[in-house]
């Protein structure tokens, strides 16, 4: 019984685990209502199965989404850290305002940045970008 409930709490509270934080670009209205909780889900399997690149840990990364239409939205993904960090692919942490007036831009750094298109009427990611590596 133990062992049930534990994998019923992992399965309702796994979105949670390693939900990130994201940021509306623009406006800050959004054409439709988006669960970035699930989409972040779906993130991962979907980097997992089409990817061959390793990323770094999931609570590390902040993301950004802009409306391409009403049907599509754009994901730019960044490693974002709090403290003053050496390593490349880190970058100091951003302000909510700098993230929701507009895409941080970073070409370098590899798997740390990346950016997918999310297709809502079709549930499906497509155009994976993945920067290129210092």
């Amino acid at each position: 019984m133990r062992k049930y409930i534990f994998v019923c709490c992992l399965v309702l509270f796994s979105p949670l685990c390693f939900s990130g934080e994201w940021y509306i670009v623009g406006s800050g209205k959004s054409e439709a209502k988006i669960d970035t909780a699930m989409l972040e889900v779906k993130l991962w399997k979907f980097l997992d199965a089409e990817s061959k690149a390793t990323f770094m840990p999931k609570e590390i990364y902040k993301f950004q989404y802009k409306f391409v239409d009403k049907n599509e939205i754009y994901i730019n993904a960044l490693c974002v850290s709090r403290a003053a960090v050496d390593d490349i692919g880190a970058l100091p942490d951003f302000t909510s305002e700098q993230l929701t007036k507009d895409f941080i831009d970073v070409f370098d750094g590899g798997s740390c940045f990346f950016g997918v298109k999310f297709n809502i009427k079709r549930n499906k990611f497509s155009e994976l970008r993945i920067n290129g590596h210092a």
